[in-house]
């Protein structure tokens, strides 16, 4: 049972208040919307790299980026919900989850999918900075 003072939420078997359970609950909620937003961005890249595969040779390569595009359809969706389960709804817009569409060529030789999978390794490298802690970060 916890009873409501104000804006405090004090617990009566320790006494103690709930502040700092929300302090820790939005910053949470921060590192997850910065989650939320490095996944919908790498979802968008393997959408345009599954567009870009579409030619038979790079058959294997289309189903490699088909697979990581719908486990990134998944993690947003988690990401999604955490961020609810953490009461911080009020700052995820929709305008986040729209499907912005990138045109370019079909990919014509090595290079270009040499290139295409560089740009997915350096936004799945942010994805990794933005999950360290921030005391693993200042620590560098």
């Amino acid at each position: 049972m916890h009873v409501a003072t104000n804006d405090l939420t004090i617990d009566p078997s320790t006494g103690a208040n709930s502040t700092t359970s929300k302090i820790e609950s939005w910053k949470i909620v921060e590192v997850l919307e910065v989650l939320l937003a490095h996944s919908i961005h790498l979802r968008d890249l393997y959408k345009n790299a599954r567009w870009q595969t579409a030619d038979i040779q790079f058959r294997r390569l289309r189903q490699l980026f088909d697979g990581h595009y719908k486990e990134q359809i998944h993690l947003v969706d988690v990401l999604i919900d955490r961020i609810h389960a953490l009461n911080g709804a009020g700052r995820v817009f929709a305008g986040d989850f729209l499907h912005r569409t990138r045109f370019s060529q079909l990919l014509r030789g090595r290079a270009s999918a040499t290139r295409l999978l560089a740009e997915l390794l350096d936004a799945h490298e942010s994805v990794l900075n933005a999950a360290l802690p921030t005391q693993t970060k200042m620590g560098k």
